[in-house]
């Protein structure tokens, strides 16, 4: 269950904030903002979509925080 858990939230911190885990077993990926496309197993986000870029942004920072420092 741990596995699920941190896929949901990975799939949160990407912007993908209304996904849930299936009771079947799998995910799915949803956003507020767009309509999610799943290429080959990967989610991605509609071109501009605001959620998208807030996640990007924040990796981003966290990268240039991991150089000067």
């Amino acid at each position: 269950m741990t596995k699920r858990i941190s896929y949901l939230q990975w799939l949160q911190d990407r912007g993908f904030d209304e996904s849930s885990v299936l009771v079947g077993g799998g995910w799915r990926p949803r956003c507020s903002q767009c309509e999610v496309l799943v290429i080959n197993g990967t989610p991605a986000h509609e071109t501009h979509c605001p959620n998208q870029d807030d996640w990007r942004e924040e990796r981003r920072e966290r990268d240039e925080e991991e150089w000067d420092g």
